[in-house]
């Protein structure tokens, strides 16, 4: 017998299971932190009741949150694993919060019941969006203030004042140059986001030109939309390209790659505007609509076109101001 497919946990399900945790689990000691594979994370806790485990797994096909029996001995080697261990290590899990409507859970802890929350471990069970993040609470002079992007993701404004910092990792050059080199990172991979976020958005729009119809015939055949058409295929090139070659540079040092990856950026946040803009246009008014994925895609466009840096702000840094 073929296994059964996984499931993905909606809403309901995962408002069941909270229901039923809660008595098993609250409060309860943080014991164990295994990590059975890339996206499945297994913690233990100790109770009055005994010892329960909880697998949280960020799958994009079937991310989940659930008690299971007790897993064999082994995942505790992985970083994520030794990381929770330590961070988690001598507290008490005191809530299982999970907000409105959103299938994200809040896994909070606190040195004993009844003191204030010290970690939370947030899980975001969403599709190709589910993530995992352990935060701080207790960290003097830091205040965090949440929200929601345009495009649903999430973001944080963090304000540092008089946080007294830990042992440096790094100092001076050393730090900046770690710094310089994981925005640069970064921004090649919400490039490269971008580029097929485009990729999609224009193949998207070809197909509704295709099959809409207008004065008898379909939208495809006016010599005005192919052009627009061709105008946003150049600009996704355009792009891709541009990110060959950033990835070409990546390993140089900051001073050698830093022009090219804001040349990257900047051509990219354009053509990512360009490109959402006109595929929204060329769709009318159900472009804008929920129900409508290019909406969805331009959203994403715009906020990548302005993150690390909107491409004003690369053509300066390329100009080194």
């Amino acid at each position: 017998m073929a296994p059964l497919p996984l499931q993905a946990m909606d809403l309901t399900s995962l408002k069941a299971v909270l229901w039923e945790l809660r008595p098993q689990l609250l409060p309860s000691r943080f014991e164990k932190a295994r990590q059975a594979d890339a996206h499945t994370l297994q913690l233990g806790f100790r109770s009055l009741e005994g010892r329960t485990w909880l697998e949280l797994s960020w799958l994009a096909e079937a991310p989940r949150l659930l008690a299971i029996d007790p897993p064999a001995r082994g995942g505790d080697g992985s970083t994520l694993a030794q990381q929770l261990q330590h961070g988690l290590g001598g507290l008490a899990l005191v809530a299982l919060e999970q907000p409105s409507w959103e299938r994200v859970v809040q896994l909070q802890f606190a040195p004993r019941p009844g003191e204030a929350i010290s970690r939370t471990l947030v899980v975001e069970l969403m599709g190709r969006r589910s993530n995992l993040f352990l935060l701080d609470q207790d960290t003097p002079g830091l205040e965090r203030h949440d929200y929601r992007l345009i495009d649903n993701h999430r973001a944080s404004d963090l304000t540092l004042e008089n946080a007294v910092a830990g042992e440096p990792i790094a100092m001076g050059r050393d730090a900046q140059d770690a710094i310089d080199s994981g925005l640069d990172h970064g921004l090649i991979g919400l490039c490269a986001e971008a580029v097929g976020i485009m990729d999609l958005a224009i193949t998207t729009t070809r197909d509704y030109l295709k099959t809409r119809q207008q004065f008898g015939t379909t939208l495809n055949n006016f010599q005005a939309l192919q052009h627009r058409m061709a105008d946003m295929l150049v600009e996704m090139e355009l792009s891709r390209s541009i990110l060959y070659g950033a990835l070409s540079v990546i390993e140089l040092d900051a001073m050698q790659r830093a022009k090219t990856i804001s040349a990257m950026k900047a051509v990219v946040s354009a053509a990512a505007l360009f490109v959402g803009r006109n595929a929204v246009q060329l769709h009318g008014g159900i472009g804008i609509t929920e129900e409508c994925l290019v909406s969805h895609l331009y959203r994403r466009l715009f906020t990548i076109s302005g993150l690390f840096g909107n491409e004003e702000t690369h053509l300066r840094r390329m100009a080194g101001g």
